[in-house]
């Protein structure tokens, strides 16, 4: 390879390092999104709405700021020069992480539909625990995440621990979606069960995408070697 090449490797990979610390912070932000939730979870158990509302103005706020970075990673990647696969990559990243804060939001929203006084207490305590299990698996990824830029091969022991938490919470939506149907049929307000179980499927839908965050950096890891 002539000088000129190896200068534009060393030049590609260093935008791909400062990209992806980029990606880092918006990662972040979607984690806030989601220990948000956690807060807001535990005060829509305990019954206290008017902390919920505040908690779903922070969700809001923070998805806001994650869709800002999200932007300006996207105009960074139309720039050269960067691998054409690196380019991929990193975008399918940007947009899965994305993805999981909008279905965090989606699901916060739907809760405030639904006084939860109203919402019996083991269904409740079935959304905090799947909440709990989604936090466990964001601050995981997390660090996985930040092994990648790091280039530590400890990144996929990080996506391996996330695709079982993201197994765990499929069993546990099994069983809190029967629970939620069996309330469906002493309910009067159909809309209120309706609202809850969309809930957890747009939790269990971000934790999906975690999964899939997951996959990206394994992804990320085999192109990297």
């Amino acid at each position: 390879m002539s000088k000129s090449g190896h200068v534009a490797v060393w030049f590609g990979r260093k935008r791909e390092k400062a990209v992806l610390a980029t990606c880092e912070k918006h990662y972040s932000k979607v984690l806030s999104v989601i220990m948000e939730m956690k807060k807001f979870i535990e005060a829509y158990y305990s019954g206290n709405f008017d902390e919920v509302k505040k908690s779903f103005e922070e969700i809001f706020k923070f998805e806001r700021e994650a869709d800002e970075v999200k932007k300006s990673i996207v105009t960074e990647l139309m720039k050269g020069p960067f691998h054409p696969l690196d380019r991929e990559e990193i975008m399918k990243l940007v947009l899965t992480v994305d993805d999981i804060a909008a279905y965090v939001k989606a699901s916060s929203r739907r809760l405030l539909y639904v006084n939860p006084k109203e919402v019996p207490e083991n269904i409740r305590n079935g959304l905090k625990i799947i909440t709990y299990k989604m936090c466990d698996a964001a601050t995981i990824l997390r660090d996985g995440l930040n092994k990648l830029i790091s280039k530590s091969d400890d990144a996929l022991d990080a996506a391996e621990k996330t695709e079982r938490i993201e197994e765990e919470v499929d069993d546990l939506r099994v069983d809190l979606i029967a629970e939620i149907l069996k309330w469906g049929d002493m309910v009067k307000s159909i809309g209120n069960w309706l609202m809850i179980k969309d809930a957890v499927e747009f939790i269990e839908n971000a934790v999906d995408r975690l999964e899939d965050t997951a996959d990206v950096i394994r992804a990320i890891v085999i192109l990297s070697t």
